[in-house]
C-alpha cells in the first residue's frame, strides 16, 4: 500500500475505532463515551481467572440497565392493556347488610323486615 494512500484511509479507521468504542460502551451498559479515556491508556492482555465461569451468555442481557428498564416498561404497558381490556366491560357491584331473621313477634306486630341485598349495575364505561 502507498503512504498516500494509507493517509487517506485514516479518517475512516478513526471513525471506525470511534463507533466500535460507542458500541462496546453501550453493550457494557455505560454512556456512550465512558471507554474513550480508559482504552487510550495501553495496557497488557489480562490473563482469565481459572476455571472460566460457565453459564449461559444470555443471562449478561438482564445485568444490563436498558435492557432491565425496557423489561419494566414492557410490564407496565402489559398492565395498561388490562386496564383498558376492564374498563370495556361493564362493572357490577353487589351491596347488602346483615341482619337477623325477623322474629314470629315481629311478623305479627306488623313490623317489615329490614332490606336484603341489593344490585347495582353501572352504565357501560367507553
Amino acid at each position: 500500500m502507498e503512504p498516500i494512500a494509507a493517509e487517506a484511509d485514516v479518517p475512516t479507521l478513526e471513525a471506525n475505532y470511534a463507533e466500535a468504542v460507542h458500541r462496546l460502551s453501550v453493550l457494557t451498559g455505560r454512556r456512550p463515551a465512558a471507554l474513550v479515556e480508559r482504552l487510550k491508556r495501553p495496557k497488557s492482555i489480562p490473563t482469565p481467572r481459572l476455571p472460566i465461569p460457565t453459564g449461559i451468555p444470555a443471562d449478561i442481557l438482564l445485568t444490563r440497565p436498558d435492557v432491565r428498564m425496557a423489561e419494566r416498561q414492557y410490564a407496565d404497558y402489559t398492565a395498561k392493556i388490562g386496564e383498558a381490556e376492564a374498563a370495556r366491560y361493564p362493572s357490577v357491584s353487589l351491596t347488602g347488610t346483615s341482619a337477623p331473621a325477623p322474629s314470629s313477634s315481629a311478623i305479627l306486630a306488623g313490623i317489615p323486615p329490614s332490606p336484603g341485598p341489593s344490585a347495582r349495575r353501572s352504565p357501560c364505561r367507553g
